[in-house]
């Protein structure tokens, strides 16, 4: 019959046949050959000698570890806080981040972004944040980081990729912006960014039709949007459409009569008709009305005419 093995918090091994014992998961070097020894003498089937070495073996090694896990969950720790609590510090200081960013203090602001996420990780806006601040201060490389980040938590905001899109278009990689701002449409047909995004990302490959679609959709969600008109219009002027450039000036100007960016469009379209006089005329009425005309414009101007009228 093979000896019962008794076994307890304080004391692993009580006995094995009287001749073991290990007190308190302490292996010393001499109590397994004696043990086994104390085996070999009372048992001639080998076989089951065999297995009763191969049983002390695994006992001795579940011994130990359970003595070094007692100690382990012994040892004091220091306590993380509550998953409750981590998020509200991590709101706190987002929220302090949000007021230094309003100020332009940025540096302060990624700061504050990232004790955010050391209290969150998993803080999808804390990285979108972060991402604007950084793209305000010309760390397009972090921006890109940490939008690419907060994408990754939450893949379904279109306005993380419109923003992402914002920097590839910043730093003139066009093909990678077109790719966020179309995703971010994908989502969000009726983001007015993207739209707008993609347009201007098209326009500076020099696909203008493809452009004066986007801004047209622009200005379906937003008629009032004086920036959908103006970018159309050059889009239009462009492409030597110089009708339809000078009808989106028009309107611009009908809605914004007391502002100059309709009669500068305007100036630019007559210009590419090579009708100077017309586009002198405009540029005087930039001027009047406090904006100041573009400067490569006046030169080609000048160069065009001799002199400015």
């Amino acid at each position: 019959m093979i000896p019962v093995i008794t076994a307890n918090k304080e004391d692993i091994f009580s006995a094995i046949c009287g001749e073991f014992r290990l007190k308190n998961a302490r292996v010393r070097g001499s109590i397994i050959p004696r043990c086994f020894k104390f085996c070999e003498a009372r048992f001639s089937n080998v076989s089951i000698f065999s297995s009763m070495k191969v049983f002390l073996k695994t006992v001795i090694i579940a011994a130990i570890l359970w003595s070094c896990l007692s100690v382990a969950c012994a040892a004091p720790r220091a306590q993380a806080p509550a998953p409750s609590a981590a998020r509200d510090l991590a709101r706190q200081a987002l929220q302090q981040g949000v007021e230094c960013q309003k100020k332009g203090e940025f540096d302060n602001a990624i700061t504050y972004y990232d004790e955010a996420i050391q209290h969150d990780p998993d803080y999808a806006n804390a990285y979108f944040l972060r991402g604007v601040a950084c793209d305000s201060k010309g760390d397009y490389s972090r921006a890109i980081l940490s939008f690419t980040k907060a994408i990754d938590l939450k893949p379904r905001e279109s306005d993380f990729y419109s923003s992402r899109a914002d920097t590839y278009y910043r730093i003139r990689n066009f093909d990678y912006a077109l790719l966020d701002y179309t995703k971010a449409i994908e989502i969000d047909p009726k983001d007015d960014g993207a739209h707008y995004g993609r347009g201007k990302c098209l326009a500076e490959k020099g696909d203008y039709q493809q452009a004066i679609v986007e801004f047209t959709k622009l200005i379906e969600l937003k008629p009032d949007a004086v920036i959908g008109y103006s970018s159309r219009a050059s889009c239009f002027g462009a492409a030597r459409e110089y009708k339809k450039a000078l009808a989106d000036a028009d309107k611009i100007i009908a809605m914004k009569p007391q502002e100059p960016v309709g009669y500068d469009v305007r100036s630019f379209i007559y210009f590419y008709d090579q009708e100077y006089d017309k586009a002198w005329e405009n540029v005087r009425k930039v001027r009047a009305l406090g904006g100041t005309p573009d400067p490569k414009l006046l030169a080609d101007l000048k160069k065009a005419t001799g002199k400015e009228k």
